[in-house]
């Protein structure tokens, strides 16, 4: 599923995006297009507060995570 969502921290294993107030997700490092940790890092794209275009992997109830990917073509 296709989404937007905000960027709101950038970390060494990737990226935790706000999907709506109070419900974050994350793009590990391996879901990310041609960006290693350190270019995510500096990389404009990837500023808090900006808004990307994201996919809905996974959303695991138990464990309330949410996993979201860049990467546009599915498995």
């Amino acid at each position: 599923m296709l989404t937007t969502g905000k960027v709101i921290s950038v970390i060494y294993y990737g990226i935790f995006v706000e999907l709506m107030y109070g419900v974050e997700g994350l793009i590990h490092n391996s879901e990310l297009i041609n960006y290693t940790c350190d270019s995510v890092k500096t990389s404009i794209q990837f500023k808090v507060d900006r808004k990307k275009k994201i996919i809905l992997l996974n959303v695991d109830t138990k464990e309330q995570k949410i996993a979201l990917s860049l990467i546009t073509k599915f498995r």
